[in-house]
């Protein structure tokens, strides 16, 4: 779908990305994740709007590690959920890196 300026209220879709940096001290767990928190997310989550996520593992040579990118039906489900539920999420994260995430968030103006 292809949306011009005058449309671009119509596609509600938002991606909430996390970015995992690669730090010298890095750690991070990705059978915990992939295995325990990723389902953690999707449990708790989906009741509130999240649709879709894909995990990428990235090269460190660009600086980051792994690329989680969540889908919800609007951001607005995005932090309803994070209101809801983030606190349990927030804390299994002690459980599979010391790394602190940049987290990316916005409403999708166009796709295919």
């Amino acid at each position: 779908m292809i949306l011009d300026a005058q449309n671009q209220s119509s596609c509600k879709m938002a991606t909430v990305t996390f970015l995992y940096p690669a730090t010298p001290s890095a750690s991070f767990n990705l059978s915990y994740y992939l295995n325990n928190h990723m389902p953690l997310v999707q449990n708790k989550w989906v009741p509130f709007g999240l649709k879709s996520w894909t995990v990428t593992r990235l090269d460190p040579k660009s600086g980051y590690i792994v690329q989680c990118t969540m889908f919800w039906e609007s951001l607005q489900h995005w932090e309803n959920g994070m209101k809801e539920e983030g606190e349990e999420v927030i804390k299994d994260m002690g459980r599979y890196t010391n790394i602190k995430p940049i987290r990316l968030a916005g409403e999708v103006i166009a796709s295919s």
